[in-house]
């Protein structure tokens, strides 16, 4: 029987000859920048436009853009930051022990 620990380095090995264990850079750019194409595209829109619908479809659009090229939250997940800073947060508001 294989021990718990030799599992898991095995595991590990298995992930990293596969790929697995890379960061998806090119793809949180692309999402970054698909992210700020919506809301110059909502921007431009709502300059641009006469009438009142199109312009709350823009302001809509550049929305949903704008807020999630904001969030970093898909960012620092792929950083592998999401956890230890949140705990650190947590702490620091007396929720949680660091």
């Amino acid at each position: 029987m294989i021990s718990p620990a030799a599992a898991i380095q095995e595991l590990r090995r298995d992930f990293a000859s596969r790929g697995w264990c890379r960061k998806a850079t090119s793809r949180v750019l692309l999402d970054l920048l698909l992210d700020l194409g919506m809301a110059a595209a909502g921007a431009a829109v709502f300059l641009t436009s006469p009438h009142l619908l199109v312009r709350a479809a823009a302001v809509v659009l550049a929305a949903a853009g704008w807020a999630s090229a904001r969030s970093w939250q898909s960012y620092r997940r792929e950083a592998g930051e999401t956890e230890r800073r949140d705990r650190e947060g947590f702490a620091r508001c007396g929720f949680a022990r660091a």
